[in-house]
């Protein structure tokens, strides 16, 4: 709710200051001193036909030149306060109120505002992450799919729910950035090998799905209130003709706004949390069944960890990121405090209970991979900013950034179940071979053990890496995903620039300028963003393997291009509200930006004043039609895609 009145009074805030001085053109006085002056000199105004040429017909004028315009209309049009609230409550109000629904799922309530702002600032942005999110989780289906290929649900029931549990879970976890942990206890092999600890799987799913936003009557309602109140409004002017140009207006906003329908409902059908740290809690309160000699296991995250972290990724540019090697987590279920102490070779982590005042240490074994070098936790500044970013900002619209590291998650997870599937029935841990007759045996082992048989050559890995090249399907949804960003943000934005730059005086003017202004800043903010979240994930890749060169550029590089982006975002999301608004007061009703004055391509330009409404509406209808009918095609279409392209069926198929 907090976000709803944000949405709906910051732009008031602004138009209660911006009104008083707003300036706009007198059509009517316009009008009056233009007849006067070619009555007294015909050679004073310079008439302009419907086709946009120079006339000397009075009868045929459509207005009068912008030089004419600059002489002759000099009296200023009084705000009309009562179409200003009737055109914003119409338009613009709808759109900002259905904001509210946009997938925030933050850490606080000003990294929420930070979301909303770079989704109204770059569309393609919000966009690119939810069909990112959609691509990965039929990559995910199709990944684990083939797991299940080779599974005797039958002969092993608790595994094939296990499984199941796991593909949900991997799916539902794309909002935050997730770590497979083995380590010293090598929890992810356990998890995945005994038996038992299916329930651990099916547990945590259960918890997560409780937890997950759903279909709500307000939702409902805001969807609604903006379709309604566009289908009258629309119907309502064109029965009327009246105030013609606001048709076109109101039109082109619709068209401009009309993205956020099928990307807030995507975002509720491929599946979002209530809250940043609901997966987070549900990992520290789920009980693990057994873990080496140990059983009953609560109170802490098992074989999968939640890195998000405070950062400056959801705060304003700038942001300084406060961080240190000792840090304290935030969690819901209850504050735990995280020590890191390096010494040599030797990674030790403690882990103190704030309920219990217990600690233990988990690990203090010297390791030799090269994981141990880099701690997920130590993810380095460049002038006291994060060069991780927005990949550990929990959050959906952040999907984009961990796409990297969430997809070799999913590696390290279906390669465990895979090998460990492939396996049983025919050899047992440590090589031995299958007994058929006391089959309690066969997965009873130690949990190094355990590891060597969940890897591909028998290799016990205690640290899995959390950054890896991605797969060629990863790349290729990569792609595909910036197919549809660009095609819903220039469907949208274009549809809006078409009936803004048709509608006479047809040109590139303030209204159409403004719109392609918003496209091109929008695209530049993901391109951007999607480039610095790349140098990023390199810079983490090889400071993971230690192949950071000291002098290394990425990680500087990844900050400044995350800034660049994230300004870029917020400036036009300010910006495209602003633009929205001067259209309403009159901001924009002056002859440079009546007479289209940006088009250099037409110039000089002209100002209508003598057409009438019924004229100007039908040489625009077209324009008008077919913007609106571009916008909601494509919208339809995406819809559509975004529905039918999850691929659970793929997964859920019988074996044939």
């Amino acid at each position: 709710m907090r976000v709803l009145r944000l949405s709906i009074v910051y732009p008031l805030f602004i138009t209660a200051f911006w009104v008083p001085l707003v300036i706009g053109l007198n059509i009517t006085a316009c009008t009056s001193a233009s007849l006067a002056a070619f009555t007294a000199d015909p050679n004073l105004v310079t008439f302009y036909g419907q086709d946009g040429m120079p006339t000397t017909d009075l009868t045929q004028a459509w207005g009068i030149s912008y030089d004419s315009c600059k002489v002759l209309c000099t009296v200023p049009e009084p705000f009309n306060w009562n179409f200003f609230s009737e055109c914003m409550t119409s338009w613009l109000i709808p759109w900002l109120a259905l904001a509210a629904q946009l997938p925030f799922e933050t850490i606080d309530k000003r990294s929420n505002f930070m979301v909303m702002l770079l989704a109204i600032g770059s569309p393609a942005l919000i966009t690119y992450s939810l069909s990112l999110t959609i691509l990965n989780a039929r990559w995910i289906n199709q990944k684990f799919r083939q797991v299940k290929e080779n599974l005797d649900e039958e002969e092993y029931p608790q595994q094939a729910k296990a499984l199941t549990a796991a593909r949900s879970i991997l799916i539902e976890s794309q909002h935050i950035p997730i770590q497979i942990i083995n380590g010293p206890d090598r929890e992810i092999s356990q998890l995945v090998v005994i038996a038992e600890n299916s329930a651990w799987w099916t547990r945590l799913l259960d918890m997560v799905q409780k937890t997950k936003r759903g279909w709500t009557y307000s939702l409902y309602s805001q969807v609604s209130w903006v379709f309604v109140a566009q289908l009258l409004t629309i119907i309502d002017f064109f029965n009327t003709k009246s105030q013609s140009t606001t048709v076109g207006v109101g039109l082109a906003i619709n068209c401009l706004w009309v993205w956020m329908i099928p990307i807030t409902l995507g975002w509720v059908y491929v599946g979002t949390q209530t809250s940043a740290g609901s997966i987070k809690e549900a990992l520290g309160n789920v009980t693990v069944p057994i873990l080496g000699d140990r059983k009953n296991i609560r109170g802490r995250c098992v074989g999968i960890r939640d890195r998000s972290i405070y950062g400056d990724a959801a705060m304003l540019p700038g942001y300084r990121h406060d961080r240190d090697p000792s840090w304290r987590t935030y969690s819901t279920a209850g504050q735990r405090e995280v020590d890191h102490e390096r010494k040599g070779s030797l990674e030790i982590e403690i882990i103190s209970s704030g309920s219990s005042g217990e600690s233990r240490t988990l690990g203090s074994e010297k390791q030799s991979h090269a994981a141990i070098k880099y701690h997920p936790t130590d993810c380095g500044t460049f002038f006291g900013l994060s060069i991780a970013g927005c990949e550990l900002e929990a959050g959906p619209i952040f999907n984009y950034a961990r796409i990297w590291s969430h997809t070799n998650a999913v590696k390290h997870v279906a390669e465990a179940f895979h090998w460990s599937v492939v396996r049983q029935g025919h050899t047992a841990l440590n090589r031995r071979e299958w007994n058929e007759k006391n089959q309690s045996q066969n997965l009873d082992g130690s949990p190094e053990e355990m590891s060597a048989y969940t890897s591909k050559d028998w290799e016990d890995v205690p640290n899995l890496l959390i950054h890896g090249d991605a797969p060629w399907s990863a790349i290729i949804n990569m792609f595909s995903a910036g197919l549809i960003a660009i095609l819903m943000q220039w469907a949208t934005t274009g549809s809006a620039i078409i009936i803004a730059y048709n509608t006479p005086v047809v040109g590139l003017g303030c209204n159409s300028g403004s719109y392609l202004l918003f496209g091109v800043l929008a695209t530049l903010s993901w391109l951007t963003l999607v480039f610095s979240s790349y140098l990023s994930h390199r810079w983490s890749l090889l400071r993971e393997g230690g192949n950071l060169q000291r002098n290394s550029m990425l990680g500087p590089t990844a900050v400044l291009t995350r800034l660049i982006g994230k300004t870029l975002a917020v400036l036009n999301a300010v910006w495209i509200l602003l633009a929205c608004i001067f259209q309403f007061t009159g901001t924009y009703d002056t002859c440079w930006c009546n007479s289209c004055a940006l088009d250099v391509i037409r110039r000089p330009g002209w100002v209508a004043l003598f057409a009438s409404p019924a004229q100007i509406a039908d040489q625009s209808s077209a324009a008008w039609i077919g913007g609106a009918c571009l916008s909601i095609v494509v919208t339809l279409v995406i819809t559509a895609w975004i529905f039918l392209s999850r691929g659970d069926e793929i997964f859920e198929e019988n074996s044939q």
